[in-house]
């Protein structure tokens, strides 16, 4: 076994590379080389911990330079893959549905750097869905999809809008009539399932409209599991909605779900989150999905928050989610904000207040989240640090009369 440097190792890693005209930047935390194009866009992050065990295990010096050899060919492949003219581009170009919450993890990320030293250059475009869905164009190659970033709408000098709506029209014209239409019981209760399973089922959605004609019970209800399942059953379809609610709750299993959240589109304020009677079998289901969903995804939010420069220098406090289920299974959740600490606070339906005492946290008031807006109409100020799913900055802490009526209220 050959024992090596990881500095030394990536150093000539970088070398190899630097010889064929690259422009390799080694970043020891990440273990990795960031290679730039000549206009300095980083186009190829290369991981180095599988090489460099492969450089440890290494018994003659004929592997260990295979292990560079293999280094080197990959840089060769990814200059096959740099970014495409538009008009090569273009005509692959289609919209994709994702969680919101991954676009916003992805620019995080490269907020932080986690993606080179283009972090602060480069985002996800996208189209808000309701809340918690993105809408974001894919370069659909014939071996990869590649997520659009603002560097190829830069670089192309397009306007990202005007790409969505081209997207959807070209999604559109390959876009043939394909649901499997399920009769879940002699009354009148259906499911459609779409069957295209080409990855933009629920992108579809974008064309809500064209499927009009389809007999539901009320309005039409939108259940996305993941990009290749788009499911539509009616407002008023208790069984539809119930087993719409199932697929949703399976797929929070499987790798990239989506939010489990029904939509429907009214013809003002367009696609909305679908709001199922409290009577309805459903209810329940989607209710502790979303309940499940938020804590997950503020759980995550938090662990990338607690990175950046505000939160290490102890200058701000990120505040956790936290699920409640009563006695009679009433589902809620509640934050809470510290007299005297700095709070990114999450949407709850509950705050809490408390101060410390004598080293003792002392609860002062409990009150639910639109009552405190109103009573406290300076103390929630939205977030500039990240915006879904959605924080507040809090900087101060009710007053004592506030309190009193906040303690009134609940």
């Amino acid at each position: 076994m050959y024992q090596s440097n990881e500095d030394a190792f990536a150093n000539v890693a970088a070398q190899q590379l630097a010889q064929l005209g690259a422009h390799p930047t080694y970043d020891k935390e990440q273990f990795a080389l960031f290679v730039k194009n000549d206009l300095g866009i980083v186009t190829q992050r290369i991981n180095l911990s599988t090489f460099y065990h492969q450089y440890c295990e290494s018994t003659s010096i004929e592997e260990r330079n295979s292990v560079f050899a293999h280094i080197v060919s990959m840089h060769q492949r990814s200059l096959e893959r740099e970014m495409p003219t538009f008009d090569a581009a273009r005509d692959r170009i289609y919209p994709h549905i994702k969680d919101m919450w991954a676009v916003e993890q992805l620019n995080l990320e490269m907020r932080l750097g986690k993606w080179g030293e283009f972090a602060e250059e480069a985002w996800i475009p996208c189209c808000d869905i309701a809340g918690s869905f993105a809408l974001t164009l894919e370069h659909d190659k014939p071996d990869t999809r590649e997520l659009v970033t603002s560097l190829n709408i830069d670089r192309w000098g397009v306007d990202f809008n005007q790409l969505v709506l081209e997207s959807v029209e070209r999604l559109a014209l390959r876009t043939h009539f394909a649901f499997y239409a399920t009769d879940l019981n002699e009354s009148g209760s259906k499911l459609y399932q779409s069957s295209w399973n080409d990855g933009y089922d629920a992108a579809r959605i974008m064309m809500a409209s064209a499927f009009d004609f389809l007999k539901v019970m009320g309005q039409h209800i939108f259940v996305m599991p993941n990009s290749e399942t788009f499911l539509i059953t009616g407002s008023e379809d208790h069984l539809g909605l119930f087993v719409a609610a199932s697929y949703a709750e399976s797929a929070q299993d499987e790798p990239k779900p989506l939010p489990p959240i029904p939509l429907m589109l009214d013809e003002e304020r367009g696609f909305m989150e679908a709001i199922i009677p409290p009577n309805d079998p459903a209810h329940k289901v989607f209710a502790q999905l979303k309940l499940q969903y938020f804590d997950r995804i503020y759980a995550a939010q938090k662990e990338l928050l607690k990175q950046f420069p505000e939160v290490l220098s102890d200058e701000r406090y990120v505040s956790s989610f936290m699920p409640f289920q009563d006695d009679h299974g009433n589902l809620s959740s509640e934050s809470t904000i510290t007299e005297g600490v700095p709070t990114w606070l999450p949407k709850t339906d509950r705050i809490a207040f408390v101060k410390i005492r004598n080293g003792e946290a002392e609860l002062q008031a409990v009150g639910a989240w639109d009552t405190i807006e109103k009573i406290c109409p300076d103390l929630l100020q939205p977030c500039e640090v990240t915006s879904y799913p959605p924080r507040f900055e809090v900087n101060n802490f009710p007053t004592n009369f506030q309190i009193a009526r906040i303690n009134q209220s609940y």
